[in-house]
């Protein structure tokens, strides 16, 4: 007696299903993605810009905000001759590097959604 092709259909949908919600599966994508990447890396020189696009955003932009920061603190008060200069300085310091967290931040997210998306 040959098998139902209904059942035999039903019978891969639900396969399918199942292996879509197997969290082993993203597991699995996730360390082919790392051992395709070391390969890829595996016979390069070490560089400092390569190092450097190695680091998330999140630190790489937050740095960077730091430094603008810390050169509007050291020139702000130099250029605005006022007692308020220094804290307007600290303020704007702090915001830069907020925001420089935050497009960092969302920079990751895009890099891990498209990691993940393909």
């Amino acid at each position: 007696m040959a098998p139902d092709p209904e059942q035999e259909r039903l019978s891969r949908l639900r396969d399918g299903q199942l292996a879509a919600r197997d969290p082993r599966v993203k597991q699995r994508r996730l360390q082919q993605d790392y051992s395709r990447k070391s390969k890829a890396y595996a016979g390069q020189r070490l560089s400092l810009g390569s190092m450097w696009k190695e680091i998330p955003h999140i630190y790489r932009s937050g740095f960077v905000g730091l430094v603008v920061g810390l050169l509007i603190v050291w020139q702000l008060p130099q250029v605005w001759v006022s007692f308020l200069a220094i804290y307007v300085a600290v303020g704007a310091a702090i915001g830069i590097l907020l925001v420089s967290l935050l497009v960092g931040r969302s920079l990751d997210i895009r890099d891990n959604i498209r990691d993940l998306s393909k």
